[in-house]
């Protein structure tokens, strides 16, 4: 039964690993990114199904010496930072033109980092009292006299 708790740690730091993860790609697909400048097509502010409230920017960028691609990317932000005919700076992947990141739009992790250290905390704590209560050290009906 000493797994139950082990599994449970483990699910805690899943999050932990998946940020890392998404964090790491970023940084090797900024490694090996070109740069570009490319226009803003449309702005438009969309809500989520929770009522998150995000923008959709349509950007238009030419990939090498390819044909100007149109693509659209999804940011989070308070207040709309993109206006149309707004030139930006824009790191695309020359192997796969349509994939690509605005440089100058925060890409911040301290937020997901602290939100999945605090689920992990929480899942090392739940595992600790349950481990403690297979052991019958907590709970159990002889514990308090």
């Amino acid at each position: 039964m000493a797994w139950i708790p082990v599994g449970i740690i483990i699910l805690g730091f899943i999050p932990l690993l998946i940020v890392w993860l998404k964090q790491w790609l970023m940084k090797k697909f900024i490694a090996k990114a070109a740069l570009t400048t490319g226009t803003v097509e449309a702005v438009e502010l969309r809500t989520g199904h929770k009522g998150n409230r995000y923008f959709v920017a349509t950007i238009n960028y030419i990939a090498g010496y390819e044909m100007v691609r149109k693509n659209y990317t999804r940011f989070y932000s308070k207040r709309n930072t993109l206006s149309p005919g707004q030139q930006v700076a824009v790191l695309y992947d020359p192997k796969k033109p349509g994939k690509f990141l605005l440089r100058d739009l925060p890409y911040n992790f301290k937020a997901a980092w602290i939100f999945t250290g605090i689920i992990a905390v929480a899942y090392f704590v739940l595992a600790y009292f349950l481990y403690k209560e297979l052991q019958g050290t907590y709970f159990s009906p002889g514990a308090y006299k």
